[in-house]
């Protein structure tokens, strides 16, 4: 398995505003990439590490990712599944 410092090119890059639009909707935290994104620097690659503080997806089973949504108390994979359902109608 690959280490935090392992560089990722994703193969599919979103809108980096609609990324960061929706990461706000589910989790109110700055991250790295915004700051990037607005000194017109490169946000690719990126590191797995980065990717896990920045990406909602991989931060289910953090408390503050639960209550952020409203699911405080759930389990990972809930809260993954909501997450999942509420970026399918952003």
């Amino acid at each position: 398995m690959a280490g935090d410092l392992a560089a990722i090119f994703l193969g599919q890059r979103l809108c980096q505003r609609n990324r960061i639009a929706f990461d706000d909707h589910v989790e109110i935290e700055a991250w790295q990439a915004k700051q990037q994104i607005a000194q017109g620097e490169a946000t690719i690659p990126v590191t797995i590490g980065d990717e896990k503080l920045a990406n909602p997806f991989l931060r289910a089973d953090l408390p503050e990712v639960a209550a952020g949504i409203g699911m405080a108390g759930k389990e990972a994979a809930e809260v993954f599944a909501e997450i999942r359902a509420r970026k399918n109608k952003f």
